[in-house]
């Protein structure tokens, strides 16, 4: 999965800068505009076990990178906030109805998560410019004066977000508008999905 984000790119690497300079430039740019502000924010590498409660020959083991969220500040190390209608499960109402037509006579139907879903559109253009930090273990060899010895040259690095990642709080508002979007541009060109 590290290697599908980094292929989009979700994030660019030639963005790095220390956290302490990225806070203090947001700080002097917000004294000329009030409402303009940072967000700060963790990747989160996750490993499981898929199908652990079954017999052994189908696990498999799955990996996902997500973004803390939960913990995205700004500039002032205060918690983000977002509106609650980001956070909604858009998807679960579309099931739902598509059950419901499915369960008509005569009718049929299935639903799929796409692949990739979130990632397929970037941040949403009202979201703050959001900086991440990478895991130490993924740094590129760029970043340290001597890996061997543990020297790095950045003290806390963060580069620029610019990909919808799971776990940000408007993840799923940026992929329905995203799914809105695609939808009416399909209808404009008379095409129709089948």
């Amino acid at each position: 999965e590290w290697d599908k984000l980094e292929g989009y790119p979700a994030w660019i690497f030639e963005t790095v800068q220390e956290t302490e300079q990225i806070v203090k430039d947001a700080k002097a740019t917000r004294l000329k505009n009030p409402d303009d502000q940072i967000h700060l924010a963790r990747l989160i590498v996750l490993c499981h076990l898929k199908n652990a409660q079954l017999d052994e020959q189908i696990w498999s083991y799955r990996g996902r990178i997500v973004l803390g969220g939960d913990q995205i500040k700004n500039e002032d190390n205060q918690f983000a906030l977002f509106s609650e209608q980001g956070t909604a499960a858009s998807h679960l109402m579309a099931a739902r109805f598509l059950d419901a037509i499915a369960r008509m006579p005569g009718m049929a139907g299935q639903d799929a998560d796409a692949t990739g879903a979130y990632t397929q559109t970037e941040l949403g253009p009202d979201c703050p410019p959001t900086w991440i930090e990478i895991p130490r273990n993924r740094w590129p060899k760029s970043w340290w004066i001597d890996k061997e010895k543990g020297i790095p040259k950045y003290e806390k690095p963060v580069v620029r977000l610019i990909r919808n990642l799971y776990g940000h709080p408007l993840a799923g508002l940026y992929w329905f508008e995203y799914c809105e979007d695609a939808d009416s541009n399909q209808l404009k060109d008379g095409n129709a999905y089948t």
